[in-house]
């Protein structure tokens, strides 16, 4: 079975390497130090099945050769497919940031 990779976001800013001139995606182990005691969230792509994000802490050390960057700033270097992953993950990670209880009774939503 292929091993769960994560997406990670700060606020806004996705988590990238830094490889040349052009960024790329940093795709982290779901057990890595900057996700510990972090809520993370299945991506629901057909295709990326073990594919979660995950939003960092603001006190997370980033690995190395890795650095924040707004999603907006990477639209135009990152490839088609990449932004199409990238951009939901912003979706999903916002929405497990802003809707932690059921807006009809309160209770805490619950990872089906």
């Amino acid at each position: 079975m292929a091993p769960v990779s994560v997406l990670a976001f700060a606020k806004r800013r996705l988590l990238v390497r830094r490889e040349g001139e052009r960024p790329a995606i940093a795709m982290l182990d779901l057990g890595a130090a900057p996700l510990a005691g972090r809520a993370d969230f299945p991506l629901g792509l057909p295709d990326a099945p073990r594919l979660r994000v995950a939003d960092l802490s603001p006190e997370a050390e980033l690995p190395p050769g890795t650095e924040l960057r707004e999603l907006r700033s990477l639209l135009p270097v990152l490839a088609a497919d990449e932004v199409r992953v990238a951009v939901r993950a912003l979706h999903v990670v916002e929405w497990g940031r802003t809707h932690r209880h059921c807006g009809r009774c309160g209770t805490a939503n619950e990872e089906s």
